[in-house]
């Protein structure tokens, strides 16, 4: 058997043909229970555990509607006939425990089983593997194209999705950016975004709440280290209104709902670290937003800057030939990064950015900014 880095649809039909045959022939109906119950079981089953029988049964009539008398002999055979073809022992000789022996397979027999019932997709959200959440999770309105593999979500499982995205982005932290900017351009994110957010938030602050708010290191090149204590919901924000102001499509809408996320935090927060990172998290979206977003996007960032009392200032001498920008501020172009600061804007930095792509709505709001100062 041919195995792929993500569910194919021949897999798919391989699985969906055992439970068919299922139908008319104890052998294949065995097979077809015994798969998905490791699949739903941690990909587990330890033959020398005698309540297999009981859940297994419990399994068979769940998916076929039929009671059976079952044996635990019967439940080893299954897995010595199933064994190499799909099961592997993952413990030693004298110790009977047996896996699906890889993880497209097991996302295999978690699709299958989510076509015979919808009442089984909560069953199987908490088992999804970060890539299969990626790249294979959808909306119930989602239009398969040939040869598609994907597992429709309704809007009613988001709340177990979003918990389940949340363990696996505190499982990615070293990476979380890359995991971030993923998740923010998957179909399910970009047609329901701000009710995903919503159920993403809430499973952060249970998070929080549980988490001790381990030190999370934020460096800015080799010559500056800031430490901050941010909570999982701060970071996830800072981190996402980053990516949304330099991802060309992000809507409005949800642009602002994130801001308006970030000012709550601020005015509610008494860590100092944690409202500097989101400060700078604010001029870091401001300055890109300048050059690839419409006027409400900076006249919304602009009014949370002045609300919170960030200075915007004029050019005060800087050479726009050789500045650039990263998240933590401003940076002549030299063989390392001097660091200016990112506690205030440089409002002749928005006009430049502005200016590089002629962005003429926001250059005409920006001078007119300019002349009021």
């Amino acid at each position: 058997m041919q195995i792929f880095d993500r569910p194919t649809e021949a897999l798919l039909e391989e699985i969906n043909e055992i439970r068919r045959k299922g139908e008319d022939e104890i052998k294949s109906m065995m097979q077809y229970a015994i798969l998905v119950y490791i699949a739903i079981n941690a990909n587990c089953i330890n033959l020398d555990n005698g309540s297999n029988v009981t859940e297994i049964k419990n399994m068979i009539e769940a998916i076929y509607e039929r009671t059976v008398k079952l044996k635990q002999t019967n439940i080893s055979d299954t897995v010595k006939e199933l064994k190499g073809s799909y099961l592997v022992n993952t413990c030693s000789q004298n110790h009977r425990i047996y896996s699906l022996h890889h993880q497209m397979l097991l996302e295999s027999v978690v699709l299958s089983f989510a076509q015979v019932d919808e009442e089984n997709i909560n069953k199987i959200i908490p088992l999804l593997s970060c890539s299969f959440v990626l790249k294979m999770v959808k909306t119930v309105s989602y239009i398969e194209q040939e040869g598609d593999v994907v597992l429709r979500i309704s809007t009613g499982s988001y709340k177990l999705l979003a918990n389940r995205i949340v363990e696996i982005y505190m499982a990615t932290l070293l990476d979380e950016h890359s995991f971030v900017r993923s998740l923010n351009d998957t179909e399910i994110f970009e047609q329901d975004g701000l009710l995903m957010l919503s159920y993403l938030l809430a499973a952060f602050e249970k998070e929080d709440s549980i988490d001790k708010h381990p030190e999370n290191m934020m460096k800015s090149g080799s010559i500056y280290t800031l430490v901050v204590h941010l909570k999982n919901k701060q970071r996830f924000l800072t981190t996402l209104l980053g990516i949304s102001a330099v991802k060309s499509d992000t809507t409005f809408e949800m642009y602002t709902f994130i801001l308006q996320e970030l000012k709550q935090i601020i005015k509610t927060s008494n860590d100092f670290c944690a409202v500097y990172e989101i400060r700078s998290a604010l001029i870091s979206s401001l300055y890109n937003i300048c050059s690839n977003k419409d006027v409400r996007f900076v006249k919304a960032t602009l009014d949370i800057v002045e609300e919170n009392k960030i200075p915007v200032l004029l050019d005060q001498g800087l050479s726009l030939s050789n500045i650039e920008f990263s998240r933590f501020g401003l940076f002549d172009d030299f063989d390392y990064c001097v660091r200016l600061d990112n506690t205030y804007i440089f409002l002749t930095f928005c006009i430049w950015k502005a200016y590089e792509v002629f962005n003429e709505p926001i250059l005409e709001y920006l001078l007119s900014k300019y002349n009021e100062i």
